[in-house]
């Protein structure tokens, strides 16, 4: 059982870093395109919209525009790959 173990805690350290390396590459394209935002920065968070277990979505103000912002929570692998799906759909 502990071998089981140490190979699955191997595969998913290794899927994990590839999961890394393509939200970096999403997170470069966002800022190559102008559509990057410094949440922090720029935008004044409000009411909670919904809650998951992957984070939740809050009403929010951007340059005094009414948006909903995601903030995410990724959990493991499949929860980041599923966030850039997500982004690469919008």
């Amino acid at each position: 059982m502990a071998n089981a173990e140490v190979a699955s805690t191997s595969t998913s350290s290794k899927d994990d870093d590839c999961v890394w390396i393509e939200l970096d590459h999403l997170l470069a394209r966002a800022r190559d395109q102008g559509w990057a935002v410094d949440v922090d920065k720029e935008c004044t968070l409000e009411r909670v919209l919904g809650k998951g277990s992957g984070g939740e979505a809050r009403l929010a103000r951007w340059r005094g525009a009414l948006c909903v912002v995601k903030l995410v929570k990724p959990i493991d692998a499949l929860a980041r790959m599923a966030f850039i799906r997500e982004c690469n759909i919008m």
